[in-house]
């Protein structure tokens, strides 16, 4: 019976010639020939896109307005339901009032206190559809039909829109309905002046003039287009 009390272990070496040295050398050397480049413009894109993780940001501009609730529709808050008549995917709230804007929007929106909104969207024509108001644990809805555009690098004062609710459809016969509603009436008023004055304090960044490209309110019912709506 063979018995070790004690192992030493050796580990051979290998000489590593300076020919070796060379040839791996140039071996790494046509690898990285081999990599695709990437242009300097390409590359900002890339970034870009890493960062958004949804690609390269779409050139915007800025509509600017302001909206007033009045009558029954005097709410802590409300929304305006708006979509792209372009991209019928593009769909968002404008949020007015007490209610936090939503932030996972991919386009920056700002609103005061006073009722003014500043919405940076990508260029085309745009449709209000619904407005909502809270009403106990739910909310009314009801349909609207107000065009506007935006257009890239442009500063665009939209007007100021005024809807009064005039009516609420909440009960019927004393009874809850179980889509409650109400009735209003909207109409569009221009205050350049004042609108302006306000942009310029939300933007001084912004370094030039605003425009004008006012809204235009139609039935519920008429057919709209894709096409940016004629400037008033």
């Amino acid at each position: 019976m063979l018995a070790f009390y004690g192992c030493a272990t050796t580990q051979s070496t290998k000489p590593v010639s300076e020919t070796n040295i060379i040839e791996k050398a140039e071996s790494i050397a046509e690898e990285l020939k081999q990599q695709p480049t990437v242009d300097t413009a390409d590359a900002e894109v890339l970034v870009q896109e890493e960062i958004e993780g949804e690609g390269p940001l779409v050139p915007t501009g800025i509509v600017f307005g302001k909206v007033n609730f009045t009558g029954v529709l005097n709410k802590s808050y409300a929304l305006l339901s708006i979509k792209s008549l372009s991209d019928e995917s593009t769909r968002f709230n404008l949020t007015l009032g007490d209610r936090k804007q939503d932030e996972s929007l991919p386009w920056q929106i700002t609103t005061t206190e006073a009722g003014y909104f500043f919405m940076e969207l990508p260029e085309g024509a745009y449709q209000m559809t619904d407005i909502s108001i809270p009403v106990s644990s739910t909310l009314a809805v009801e349909p609207i039909n107000i065009l506007f555009n935006a257009r890239v690098d442009a500063a665009l004062y939209i007007g100021d829109l005024m809807i009064e609710g005039t009516k609420e459809k909440i009960n019927w016969g004393g009874i809850p309905v179980i889509k409650p509603g109400f009735e209003y009436e909207a109409k569009a008023n221009q205050n350049t002046l004042k609108a302006f004055e306000v942009f310029r304090q939300t933007y001084p960044e912004f370094t030039g003039e605003p425009g004008t490209d006012f809204m235009v309110i139609t039935p519920v019912e008429s057919e709209v287009t894709t096409e940016l709506i004629p400037q008033l």
